[in-house]
């Protein structure tokens, strides 16, 4: 009898090949469950590390906050600021802090807050002096605007505090003002710096890990809530005017800082008043971890400046001259109006909304600015992805601040958006806790049907939404309406995330009634016509409705744009069952694509996909 022997080899091969496929499944399972358990949360608490008691004079407490290098590398920090304030108590926050960890900032600047809170009750404080590097600035900058009053993201509600009066300096040692930006790249930071951590934080965002990192990059909540926060604290009447007194806040940047931009960190839009100090020969860590390590002719400099800024000695510190770079401040504007444009569209129209807004205000007699921030040609592919939408969702965030701090005395913020534009609002609403808006004009919208309007109208966040629902949108039928249907298939209805996408432009919102919030939330059915038809450059006619709307809070004239009383019904059909459209264009695509590959080869069918590729990009 004779053994085949290929037959055995063949069953062995196919053997070993499962044991290899079952060991990299489990290595990589035990690799991430290894991140998830690195990446978990950790405790938080303050220390008081020392208490004086002074017999004389009063009693001030120095509140130490360490950033993502940890509190054992801060000590030197520490060390410098109880030379610099002999005679005060001195608190210190320690958490957990690693570069992997999902540890929540709101978490630690609660802790903060509450610590701070409860030794000021127990020591009747005369004054506080909050110092922070890196991160640690953001936290005590954060629990400073929460005992302020200014909780609208605080994870829990809390009686008025009496603390924030006191404090009298924050020292921001490197601090994270505006966030870590990593685009366009710093200029003290190389380009494969810059690639490594744009690729990083990507990998980080689909492993669901490095979150406390993450929060504070430039455009993320934790940090764009605070500059609104801070802005809406520290540049009221009563500050400006001297009403109402504010601390000092010092701000110190090295010259070779590769994590906090020169600007960036002075946030000049921001923190006016704030008093800013360059340190020569200086790196980030360099503030906040090395002050007593590091020897020379520089690093006792530096210790200098940081002591002197403790002690709030700002003669001897001399700030820098930061003035001239300021841009102009116009407190007579009242009212700020955002025009925003959509996908596939370079926004031309938008100027021209954004003239007759002005001349409406200015008819009857209201200083007025109309914005119109333009961020170039969106096509369709990066609008379907939840990653590239945020983007333009941050860089609006960014923009609202700016102008927040421009126009200081501004009473509302009103907003009209089209297509992608109403998206970019409806995500900040959902996103930025600060975030407020009087009229809204939705036209070609993509936000989902179920979108909480009744909430934000009960909250105060909005006061008043129309939307115009138009009879032959397609495009909002077909592609941004398969979000939704996908998320009604997993019974969810998002407001975040990859399905936050939604055919309201073309289905209407649900929030629309005729009571309680829902009332201020109308529909326009029917608008006869595709995506544009919303858009007030239509008409004459649809221009002054929309004017009057905007400018006056005037809704009867808005009448003009319901035009008809039904719907496309082969649209309205395969709307119902957009996924089939997909499905077909996914055929046609594949279909093109092995016929390449039969008449080309390899080579064909990727040139082919490049093809493909390109032309989601493009259109």
């Amino acid at each position: 009898m004779s053994i085949d022997t290929r037959s055995w080899g063949s069953a062995l091969s196919l053997t070993d090949s499962f044991v290899l496929w079952l060991l990299a499944a489990g290595a990589l399972a035990i690799f991430l469950g290894l991140l998830g358990w690195l990446a978990r949360g950790a405790s938080v608490n303050a220390t008081l590390v020392r208490s004086t008691s002074p017999t004389t004079g009063q009693r001030t407490l120095l509140v130490m906050v360490h950033g993502m290098g940890g509190y054992r590398r801060f000590q030197s920090a520490v060390r410098l600021a109880m030379q610099a304030l002999p005679l005060a108590d001195v608190l210190c926050l320690h958490y957990r802090c690693s570069w992997i960890t999902n540890l929540s900032p709101y978490t630690v600047a609660d802790v903060l807050e509450e610590a701070i809170y409860q030794r000021f009750k127990q020591g009747q404080y005369g004054e506080i002096v909050m110092v922070g590097h890196s991160a640690g600035a953001a936290i005590a900058r954060k629990a400073f605007l929460w005992g302020s009053g200014f909780e609208e993201d605080r994870p829990r509600k809390t009686p008025p505090r009496d603390w924030p009066a006191t404090v009298s300096r924050i020292v921001m040692l490197a601090g994270l003002s505006r966030g870590i930006r990593l685009w366009p790249r710093p200029e003290n930071r190389s380009w494969a710096e810059c690639l490594l951590a744009l690729a990083l934080v990507k990998v980080a965002r689909v492993l669901g890990i490095c979150r406390f990192v993450r929060s504070f990059l430039a455009g993320e909540p934790f940090m764009a809530d605070s500059r609104v926060q801070w802005l809406r604290l520290a540049r009221n009447e009563a500050v400006a005017n001297g009403a109402k007194a504010f601390p000092t806040v010092i701000q110190l940047i090295g010259d070779k800082d590769g994590i906090v931009h020169h600007n960036d960190g002075m946030d000049l839009y921001v923190a006016r008043g704030s008093k800013f100090k360059s340190l020569l020969q200086t790196s980030h860590a360099a503030i906040g971890n090395s002050l007593h390590g590091a020897r020379g002719q520089a690093a006792e400099e530096r210790r200098r400046l940081v002591k002197l800024a403790i002690q709030g000695d700002l003669d001897g510190l001399e700030p820098d001259d930061i003035e001239p770079q300021l841009p102009a401040e116009d407190r007579e504007v009242r009212r700020i109006v955002y025009v925003m444009h959509g996908i596939r569209d370079w926004g031309e129209w938008t100027d021209h909304v954004r003239g007759e807004i002005a001349k409406a205000y200015e008819m009857q007699g209201e200083k007025a600015v109309a914005v119109t921030r333009k961020y170039g040609f969106f096509p369709m592919a990066p609008f379907l992805t939840y990653g590239d939408r945020q983007i333009k969702v941050r860089m609006l965030m960014d923009d609202y601040t700016e102008n927040l701090a421009r126009f200081p005395n501004a009473e509302s913020v009103d907003y009209m958006g089209h297509s992608n534009g109403t998206y970019l609002l409806a995500s900040a609403l959902v996103h930025y806790k600060t975030m407020r808006v009087r009229r809204v004009f939705f036209a070609g919208s993509v936000v989902p049907s179920h979108y909480p309007w009744d909430t934000l109208i009960q909250a105060g966040r909005v006061e008043f939404v129309v939307n115009v629902v138009a009879t032959a949108d397609w495009v909002v039928a077909f592609f941004p309406r398969l979000f939704e249907l996908v998320a009604g298939w997993l019974n969810q209805q998002p407001t975040r995330g990859w399905w936050d996408l939604g055919g309201a432009g073309f289905r209407g919102f649900l929030a629309a009634g005729a009571g309680g919030a829902s009332a201020q939330v109308e529909n326009l059915n029917f608008s006869s016509g595709g995506h544009s038809t919303g858009l007030p450059t239509q008409s004459t006619e649809k221009m002054n409705a929309f004017l009057a709307y905007m400018v006056r809070g005037e809704t009867v004239s808005l009448a003009s744009y319901r035009i008809a009383v039904s719907q496309d019904p082969g649209i309205a059909f395969f709307s119902n069952i957009c996924f089939i459209v997909w499905l077909l264009v996914a055929i046609l695509l594949s279909a093109i694509g092995l016929l390449v590959f039969s008449l080309f080869g390899a080579l064909g069918v990727t040139v082919y996909g490049v093809l493909v590729l390109a032309l989601l990009h493009s259109v």
